[in-house]
Order: structure tokens, then sequence, then C-alpha cells
């Protein structure tokens, strides 16, 4: 686990970050869920080829409503667990 902080969150950023793990020996990683943060994806297969990116599914069903009419909100929400 790391807090890291920088100026933007761009690919470059984001394998410094996963670097650092593996400089502290983190050998292999299965899964990494996040964000649809900027990069991410491009540095997980450059750091640890063999992991899966899972988006937070919280995001991608925020990130659906934005898409539905005023009217469809209400009752797709109700639809979504809490989370």
């Amino acid at each position: 686990m790391t807090i890291s902080v920088d100026d933007n969150e761009s690919s470059k950023y984001w394998l410094s970050v996963l670097n650092e793990r593996k400089n502290r020996g983190v050998k292999d990683v299965l899964v990494i869920c996040a964000d649809g943060l900027t990069g991410i994806k491009e540095a997980i297969a450059a750091a640890f080829p063999r992991a899966e990116y899972q988006r937070r599914i919280v995001h991608q069903g925020r990130n659906s409503l934005t898409v539905l009419h005023i009217f469809t909100v209400a009752k797709f929400q109700k639809g979504l667990p809490d989370f």
C-alpha cells in the first residue's frame, strides 16, 4: 500500500508507482481494481503484464447515469446496489 501525490495522473506517473511496488518486493499482481485513471491500463501492462485491470463498478454505475434521460434515472438508481 502507498499514498502518493503528483501533479498529474499520467501513465508515466502510474508506472513509477507500480515500479515502486516491484522494487519493494511485489512479484506478481493478479487484479488491479481502480477508478478510470488516465494511463493506468498502460502502466499495468508495462509493470505487471499478467495483471487484470478492473474498473470500480461504482464508477461504471455512476457514469451510466449521465447518458440516461432525466425521467429514467430514478428507476435505474433503484436497481443499483448501495455503494
